[in-house]
């Protein structure tokens, strides 16, 4: 399926890298995301990866999983690693929009 973002749109990256302050976002990242990635640093666990794989997938583990060059299986346990962690269900649609923002804000503020 082609982009359907018109040419002259900026991409969501873009864009919360414009609005700042970057202490707001990075405090954003930090609530949804600093314990995951404090586990990946600790552990080599790569569950940040693997939720942004799974979520550029459309959720599809299949697809995640050859993202990631990994059994459809690790992406699983990965996932439910995750819901434990933070105590949160993935296909909440609140959850799943906070968790792709923190994303998203993560790719805004490496540029």
């Amino acid at each position: 399926m082609a982009d359907q973002r018109p040419e002259d749109a900026p991409a969501l990256d873009q864009l919360l890298a414009s609005l700042g302050p970057a202490d707001q976002m990075r405090a954003f990242y930090e609530a949804r995301l600093g314990r995951l990635q404090e586990y990946d640093e600790r552990h080599s666990a790569q569950l940040i990866p693997t939720l942004d794989a799974y979520f550029a997938a459309g959720r599809s583990l299949s697809a995640a999983a050859e993202r990631l060059r990994t059994h459809r299986n690790t992406v699983l346990y990965r996932l439910r690693r995750i819901e434990e962690l933070m105590q949160l269900r993935l296909r909440d649609p609140q959850v799943e929009l906070e968790l792709q923002v923190a994303l998203r804000i993560q790719a805004a503020l490496k540029r």
